[in-house]
C-alpha cells in the first residue's frame, strides 16, 4: 500500500502540475477528466518510447478519434504536439544540467525521447532561436 500511496501522490503532482502549465480546468470530477488525467500519466510514463495516439488509445480501449477529440479539448494541442512539448522540455532541462552532468547532445537527445538528432532538431527550431543552443 506503500507504493500505491506513492503512485497516487506522484499522479495527483503531475496532473495539478499539467493543468497549471496547460490550463486544464477541471471545475468538475467526470469521465472526460479522468480520462485526460490518464491520458498524461501515461504519456508522461512513457514518452521515452516510440507512442502513437492509436498505441494509446488500445491501452485504455478507446477509439483513436475519441482520443483526438478528448486531447485536443482539454489540452489545446494535440497528442503529437504535446508529447513533442513534453519531450523537449525534458531536453532543455538536460541542456541547462549539461555543465554539471557533462553529457553530450546525442545523449541528451535519447534520454529526453526523440528518436533521433534531427527531430530533435526540428523541434528546437520551432522555438524561435535555434542558433542559441550551444553545444
Amino acid at each position: 500500500t506503500e507504493d500505491w500511496f506513492a503512485n497516487h501522490f506522484y499522479a495527483n503532482k503531475l496532473f495539478f502540475t499539467l493543468a497549471k502549465n496547460y490550463e486544464i480546468k477541471p471545475c468538475v470530477v467526470d469521465k472526460k477528466n479522468m480520462v485526460i488525467f490518464k491520458f498524461l500519466v501515461y504519456i508522461n510514463e512513457n514518452y521515452l518510447k516510440e507512442i502513437t495516439l492509436k498505441e494509446m488509445a488500445k491501452h485504455f480501449g478507446y477509439s483513436p478519434e475519441y482520443c483526438s477529440t478528448i486531447f485536443n479539448e482539454y489540452m489545446g494541442r494535440n497528442f503529437r504536439t504535446y508529447l513533442s512539448d513534453l519531450r523537449m522540455s525534458k531536453a532543455l532541462e538536460f541542456i541547462r544540467d549539461r555543465p554539471i552532468t557533462k553529457a553530450s547532445m546525442d545523449e541528451i537527445i535519447y534520454r529526453s525521447g526523440f528518436s533521433s538528432p534531427a527531430t530533435f532538431y526540428r523541434c528546437y527550431a520551432k522555438l524561435g532561436n535555434p542558433e542559441n543552443l550551444k553545444f
